[in-house]
């Protein structure tokens, strides 16, 4: 339990700036996502939260993605772009039963501790994560229910330096939210997807 200690806040401080990074538009926030991955890899499958430990392994290939394409676009041509509303809520939908079915898996075969929540907070984040590496205005509204769920479940599980973490990530997906929804109403040719 010792290096738990030392892994869960640097895992939070790589995540923080990773985002912050990220919410900035530039591709430094990718690689950032690896070790922050990596290092919260570790922290979830000590507290027995299988599908977030999962997702550490899909976040740091989604990273890897997410890399590439900011990289090979350029800072200049980083458009932010919108979603059609209904595109977003069949995929949110599509997440929302996957979670439930990981859910029941995880309750039914494994001793996860908030199977369903863990389950359906990982579905959003997968969905969310891809978005933000599309460029997706939504991707910031979908990562604030995922911070919402994590605060729940952190606390539950006394993790206080991620739920700190996921309390400050929640603020950060608001107000880029509203930055990139913004940027968005200001450029005329942001296109739909």
């Amino acid at each position: 339990m010792g290096i738990m200690l030392l892994i869960e806040p640097i895992a939070m401080v790589l995540t923080l700036l990773c985002v912050l990074k990220l919410s900035d538009k530039s591709h430094i926030g990718w690689p950032l996502g690896i070790l922050a991955a990596a290092a919260y890899f570790i922290v979830f499958y000590e507290d027995k939260l299988y599908m977030q430990t999962g997702l550490q392994i899909i976040y740091i290939i989604q990273s890897i993605y997410g890399w590439i394409i900011w990289k090979k676009d350029g800072l200049l041509n980083l458009q932010i772009t919108k979603a059609k509303n209904y595109h977003i809520s069949r995929v949110f939908m599509v997440a929302i039963f996957s979670g439930i079915i990981g859910g029941h898996f995880l309750e039914t075969y494994t001793d996860a501790s908030f199977p369903y929540l863990d389950a359906i907070s990982v579905s959003i984040a997968l969905l969310a994560n891809y978005l933000l590496a599309k460029r997706v205005v939504q991707s910031w509204y979908l990562w604030c229910i995922v911070n919402m769920i994590l605060i729940y479940i952190t606390g539950e599980n006394e993790l206080w330096w991620t739920m700190a973490l996921y309390v400050i990530l929640l603020l950060i997906a608001i107000s880029t939210a509203i930055d990139w929804t913004n940027e968005v109403k200001r450029t005329e040719d942001g296109k739909k997807i």
